[in-house]
C-alpha cells in the first residue's frame, strides 16, 4: 500500500518559511492549507531540529520494540519533554507518540509492532455470519 502525501516537502517547507519569517500570518497558512495551527507549529520545530529532509517521504513504517515504546511513554510522562519534543528527538513521525500516549493511558497494552503484512490482515478480517447475509439486500449477495 503506497502513502500519499497530502503536502509535498516543498509545500511544507514553503509553509514553514512565511510562518517564520512573518510573511503570512498563522491564521492564513492554516486556512489556506486546511491545517490545525498546532500543525504548523509542529512543521516548524521539526524543521528547525532538521530541515527539509525532515518532510522527506518514509518508504516504510518504522519498527519500533515494547520496550523503546514504554521508555519514550514514561519519559513524557515524567515530563521530560512535550511530545513534539520527544518526536523530534527520537524521530518519531508527527501523532505517534500522542497514538502511544492515548493506549497506555487506557490500559492498553504496547505491543511490539512486527511488519508482516499477513499477520495484520489476518486479524483485520471480518466475520459475517448467517443471520447478517440474510438481511442485506439481494444485489449485494
Amino acid at each position: 500500500m503506497s502513502r500519499k502525501a497530502k503536502f509535498t516537502p516543498e509545500e511544507k517547507e514553503q509553509a514553514v518559511i512565511d510562518y517564520l519569517e512573518g510573511n503570512k500570518s498563522r491564521t492564513q497558512i492554516c486556512g489556506e492549507l486546511c491545517i490545525s495551527s498546532r500543525t504548523i507549529q509542529d512543521w516548524a520545530l521539526i524543521y528547525n531540529k532538521h530541515g527539509l529532509a525532515s518532510f522527506s517521504k518514509k518508504m516504510r513504517n518504522g519498527s519500533y520494540s515494547k520496550e523503546f515504546k514504554m521508555n519514550v511513554v514514561e519519559e513524557y510522562v515524567r515530563g521530560d519533554g512535550s511530545s513534539i519534543d520527544l518526536e523530534i528527538k527520537y524521530d518519531i513521525s508527527s501523532g505517534l507518540l500522542r497514538k502511544w500516549i492515548r493506549m497506555y493511558n487506557a490500559n492498553r497494552e504496547l505491543k511490539d509492532y512486527n511488519p508482516k503484512q499477513e499477520v495484520y490482515i489476518a486479524e483485520a478480517r471480518r466475520k459475517t455470519t448467517e443471520d447478517v447475509t440474510k438481511q442485506m439486500p439481494k444485489w449485494m449477495n
